[in-house]
């Protein structure tokens, strides 16, 4: 009948559906509900009966949606049913925050890369990591279906969890990270029924709109789909669900790519009706995503709670049609192997492939869009069936800004980190150098400004030119591992007997080198002081040391954003009355610090970009270390990193 009979299903007849189905999984719904529905006294709930029975459902529902298509009263029925009856937890985003939230059908066709068909990278799931700049995050996926690597395959190749199936650990992943990755695996049953089948089911469609997050939440929805189901079905299902209160929805847009140029795409395909009567539209649709140039993405709009209608991208209307030749997608369609998706992933990740950097703001531009300009009167033009380009430009923008800021790769390792229960085992107390460690400049160039001051502040010392200022401030950098030592130094006069024995000066060096302005040199940066909160909520203890004097630290840490009295337990620099302790006491202060921790030193990790001052002290106290280089230094064999934010995976894997 469900396969024979045109008439769509109502909402409550689709609910009751969904809740039979889902019988066969969940036990707890099963004792709660079987006994009391009807059949049961006849032995057709039976649990061996009930699964052929649910099998045969979800299998005829499928076949109606390749026939004939679901209506939006029938996916919102079976998207309530799983998230009132089915969805183990629906977790709230701290402060109750507007929420993105992402999800994709997959079973799409793939776009055609030398006559074959192929797939793209890992686009949905770095967008999420991008958006998370913008506001928090929901990335709700499966496993892989038709693409080698899905969501949840790629997160947990990069090393981080999405099997939450507990409020308190899906909310401190979105309170330290701002994003969350869940599984539809385990926060609800009903998918085991399609693993069994081993086939496509309506669960496809299902999985992307039940996102497990609070109805009461605020959610932007960003949801993929593929042929089978028009863009529009989506947005009018979000409309039901809204106003049944299943889920508050904010403005939110269903979205997928047409493999052909907007000026090869007939406009009778933005209407559903139209679309389901003919096989020539809906195979048009390729892929579940923003499709690369010059290809055309089909987005319907659900704003401010009503259906707003179906309109047609174009590349040219994200960007100049110059940039659009270059992200032509010949460059980013790769083979579909799991290899090839996670190192495009990782290339990504890192910043060394602006090529997809770009593509993937397209999708994070069209999240940003939906959000802050689907609203404007003049932001859908349903005449014409398009966008407002100007304000489709301005949040490609922003997203070219969240995709090429170095937040990428400190946002996944944030997350990785909080869904770790230890970040650091065996640790108890960190001590982390600061510069070119925890903070680094836009211009690497910027600490050049340090040997300047040195070398000024040596040659006003002793009294002599610049020039032989610098000459005796590279003889101590040389054999001693630092310029300033000549001011610090008992040994000035073995070197250079002309000058005799000088009293140690700390103000002079201090006062110079506080000349230099850090304003402006530092990008703002809200990722690194979580690492630090996330590092103290697991009971670390957390102590910066550095050599630079205190008046310019505060005034670069303030730039970050860090402040030394929240993220630290204890902050030692460079001051007039101590001078710097590194260079000063060497090995001594870091065997202080343990001590006034109470901690023994088998139990601290020192962390800093600087073998002599950073690494080799601690190490002889031993100490476990991490030295922080953006390149492997060969002549040096211990734990090594190239960065502060994957310092912890790195110390964890050395294990």
């Amino acid at each position: 009948m469900l396969v024979k009979n045109p008439d769509p299903l109502t909402y409550e007849q689709c609910f009751s559906l969904g809740a039979y189905i889902c019988l066969t999984s969940n036990t707890a719904l099963y004792d709660a509900l079987a006994s009391r529905t009807k059949g049961y006294s006849c032995g057709l709930l039976e649990r061996d009966t009930l699964r052929l029975q649910a099998v045969s459902l979800l299998q005829a529902m499928s076949t109606r949606e390749g026939l004939i298509g679901l209506q939006p009263q029938e996916i919102a029925g079976l998207v309530a049913v799983t998230l009132e009856l089915d969805t183990v937890v629906r977790t709230k985003t701290p402060r109750e925050l507007p929420t993105f939230a992402l999800g994709g059908m997959g079973g799409d066709r793939g776009l055609k890369k030398d006559g074959e068909q192929s797939k793209l990278f890992s686009v949905s799931t770095l967008a999420a990591l991008a958006l998370a700049d913008f506001a928090p995050v929901h990335k709700h996926h499966s496993y892989p279906n038709t693409s080698r690597v899905a969501g949840q395959s790629a997160i947990e190749a990069m090393g981080a969890r999405s099997d939450f199936a507990e409020s308190a650990s899906m909310r401190t992943s979105l309170d330290v990270a701002n994003v969350l990755m869940s599984s539809c695996h385990s926060t609800r049953t009903l998918h085991t029924i399609s693993h069994a089948l081993k086939g496509e089911t309506i669960n496809h469609i299902i999985g992307p709109v039940a996102v497990p997050h609070n109805a009461a939440n605020e959610i932007n929805a960003l949801i993929g789909v593929n042929h089978n189901v028009h863009p529009e079905t989506i947005v009018q299902s979000l409309k039901i669900l809204h106003g049944k209160r299943i889920q508050k929805y904010g403005n939110s847009v269903a979205f997928c790519g047409i493999e052909a140029p907007l000026a090869e795409v007939d406009l009778d395909i933005v209407n559903p009706t139209n679309y389901y009567r003919c096989h020539d539209l809906k195979g048009l649709v390729a892929i579940d995503e923003v499709p690369p140039p010059p290809y055309t993405t089909m987005a319907s709009f659900l704003v401010n709670g009503e259906n707003a209608g179906t309109y047609l991208i174009a590349p040219t209307d994200f960007m100049e049609a110059e940039e659009a030749r270059v992200l032509e997608n010949d460059h980013l369609l790769i083979p579909n192997t799991a290899e090839e998706i996670l190192a495009a992933n990782e290339n990504v990740i890192k910043g060394e492939d602006s090529v997809k950097s770009r593509y993937v703001a397209m999708t994070v531009a069209l999240a940003l869009f939906t959000k802050k300009y689907a609203s404007f009167p003049d932001a859908l033009d349903k005449t014409r069936k398009r966008v407002n380009s100007v304000y489709l430009r301005d949040c490609y923008q922003l997203a070219i800004g969240a995709m090429s800021n170095g937040n990428l790769e400190k946002r996944i390792r944030l997350y990785i980190e909080s869904t770790q229960k230890d970040m650091l085992p065996g640790i108890d107390l960190v001590i982390l150098d600061v510069d070119n460690t925890l903070v680094n400049p836009r211009n690497s160039g910027f600490y050049k400004k340090y040997s300047e001051a040195v070398n000024s502040a040596v040659s006003i010392y002793l009294n002599v030119s610049l020039e032989e200022g610098i000459k005796i401030a590279d003889f101590y950098r040389k054999y001693y591992g630092g310029g300033e030592r000549a001011l610090f130094a008992d040994n000035l006069d073995q070197h250079f007997p002309q000058y005799g024995k000088r009293d140690v000066n700390f103000d002079l060096l201090y006062n110079t080198m506080c000349t230099i302005d850090p304003i402006g040199q530092f990008d703002r940066d809200e990722i690194t002081p979580e690492f630090l909160n996330l590092l103290r909520r697991q009971g670390k203890k957390v102590v910066a040391l550095t050599d630079s004097p205190e008046d310019l630290s505060r005034k670069i840490l303030k730039e970050v954003g860090i402040d030394p009295n929240l993220q630290f337990d204890l902050y030692i620099t460079y001051t007039r009355e101590k001078g710097p302790q590194k260079i000063l006491l060497g090995k001594d202060i870091f065997a202080k610090i343990a001590k006034n921790f109470g901690i023994p030193p088998s139990r601290v990790l020192s962390i800093g970009d600087t073998l002599k001052s950073d690494i080799d002290p601690a190490e002889q106290l031993g100490m476990k270390v991490c030295l922080i280089s953006p390149r492997t230094k060969d002549d040096y064999v211990g734990l090594q990193s190239r960065s502060f934010y994957s310092a912890f995976e790195a110390y964890r894997n050395s294990l």
